[in-house]
C-alpha cells in the first residue's frame, strides 16, 4: 500500500470508538480529492472537494457552557457551514452535526442529525472583533466564540 497513513484523532465523535485506531492510507490524487483505503479495515473512502468549498475558512468555539455539556463548534469553509454540538455522553441524542449552505446572511440547513432541522434557513453572521474573539449573531441571539481559525 503506497501513500502516507493518517490517523484521525477524535476530539469527539457521534459514535463509540472502534476497537482499533482509525487510520488510512492517503492518496493525494490532486488538490479536488483524495482517496482513504483502511489500514486496520477494509474499506476505502473518496474524498471530494465541494465546488464552492474553497475561500474563506473558519473555526470557532463556542464559550463554555454552565450546563457542563462540551462546547459547539462552527465550521465554515467557502459556502459551505456546519455546526457540532458534542455531547457528553457517545450516542446520546442531544448530540448534533448540522450542514448546509451560508448565503447573504442565510444559513439553508441540508442535512442534520436533527431531521426536524433539514430545509430550516437561519440568519446567521459571524464577524470578526479581535484576534481571539468573533461574534457569531444566530436569529436574533449574539455571542462571542473563540477564534480556532480565521482565514479570508
Amino acid at each position: 500500500m503506497s501513500g502516507e497513513i493518517c490517523t484521525w484523532h477524535r476530539l469527539v465523535d457521534y459514535q463509540p470508538p472502534g476497537s482499533t485506531p482509525d487510520a488510512g492510507h492517503m492518496s493525494f490524487e490532486s488538490p479536488e480529492r483524495i482517496v482513504e483505503i483502511g489500514v486496520h479495515g477494509a474499506y476505502r473512502e473518496v474524498w471530494q472537494r465541494l465546488p464552492g468549498s474553497t475561500g474563506r475558512s473558519i473555526a470557532l468555539a463556542e464559550p463554555a457552557r454552565r450546563d457542563g455539556q462540551p462546547a459547539a463548534r462552527l465550521f465554515l469553509a467557502g459556502h459551505y457551514l456546519m455546526r457540532v454540538r458534542p455531547s457528553s455522553r457517545i450516542g446520546n441524542p442531544a448530540f448534533e452535526i448540522t450542514f448546509g449552505t451560508l448565503t447573504d446572511g442565510q444559513w439553508h440547513i441540508e442535512r442534520s442529525t436533527h431531521p426536524h432541522l433539514e430545509g430550516q434557513a437561519q440568519a446567521v453572521a459571524l464577524d470578526r472583533t479581535g484576534m481571539e474573539l468573533a461574534r457569531v449573531r444566530q436569529d436574533d441571539a449574539s455571542t462571542h466564540w473563540r477564534i480556532l481559525q480565521w482565514e479570508n
